[in-house]
C-alpha cells in the first residue's frame, strides 16, 4: 500500500480516529501537534504571507492583474495553480513554485489593482 497522508486531530467528529487507529495508520510514528508548535507554525505562515504581500507590491502590475483575474475568475484556478502559472509566465523565484500563500498574495494584489475584493465573487 502507498504511503497515505492522514489528517489527525483530537476532534473525533473530524478525524474519526482513536489511538489504536493512529498506531496502525502511522506505524507508531505519529507526531502530536502541540498548541505551542501550532502557534509557531501560525506565526511562520503569517511572516511568509507578509513577505509575499510585499513582493507582490512590485511584482503585479495592471496587465498582470488582468492575467491573474482570468486565471482565478474565468478558469477557476486555485491559489496554488495561480502561483504556479504566474511562476511559469513571469519567471518567478518563490519556492515552492505553487506556494498557496503566494497565490493568495498575487490574487489579493491583482484584485486591489482592479478595484475588486479577492474575498468576494468572482474571486472567491
Amino acid at each position: 500500500m502507498k504511503n497515505k497522508k492522514i489528517l489527525v486531530t483530537n476532534e473525533t467528529k473530524v478525524s474519526g480516529l482513536v489511538q489504536a487507529d493512529l498506531d496502525v495508520a502511522c506505524g507508531k510514528k505519529a507526531v502530536k501537534l502541540t498548541h505551542e508548535r501550532f502557534i509557531q507554525l501560525k506565526e511562520a505562515a503569517k511572516e511568509t504571507s507578509e513577505h509575499f504581500e510585499r513582493v507582490c507590491l512590485n511584482l503585479v502590475d495592471k496587465d498582470k492583474a488582468l492575467f491573474v483575474r482570468d486565471l482565478r475568475c474565468s478558469k477557476g484556478h486555485s491559489w496554488r495553480a495561480v502561483a504556479q502559472s504566474c511562476y511559469d509566465n513571469w519567471n518567478g523565484d518563490w519556492y515552492p513554485s505553487s506556494n498557496q500563500l503566494m497565490g493568495m498574495a498575487i490574487c489579493e494584489r491583482a484584485a486591489f489593482l482592479l478595484g475588486e475584493d479577492c474575498w468576494k465573487e468572482p474571486w472567491n
